[in-house]
């Protein structure tokens, strides 16, 4: 069961994967998703949709990606994650809330 559980996970990944670089001709903007959706699931928050990727300038980043997440409780909230090419990094445009509860 547990195989089959994996599979699919990995599957629904695969074709996310695949929608998403399907989704911007500027493949920056493909891995800002990609990077931003596995930082939200290391945060402990699961992902429901990536709303837009957004190039920004100044500061760090240069893109930011408008998602909608949900914590272990079913909540859900609209947030913003900052990607850096530069540094490969994501993180948080502001803190989750405090009453966010991890997955």
């Amino acid at each position: 069961m547990k195989r089959i559980a994996a599979l699919a996970s990995m599957v629904s990944i695969g074709i996310a994967g695949v929608a998403a670089c399907a989704t911007y001709s500027d493949p920056g903007a493909a891995v800002a998703e990609r990077q931003c959706s596995n930082f939200a699931n290391v945060e402990g928050a699961r992902l429901v949709d990536v709303q837009s990727v957004e190039p920004v300038s100044g500061g760090d980043a240069n893109f930011k990606v408008k998602m909608r997440v949900e914590d272990g409780m079913t909540r859900r909230i609209t947030t913003e994650c900052l990607y850096s090419s530069a540094s490969n990094k994501a993180w948080w445009a502001t803190p989750l809330p405090e009453h966010f509860k991890r997955v």
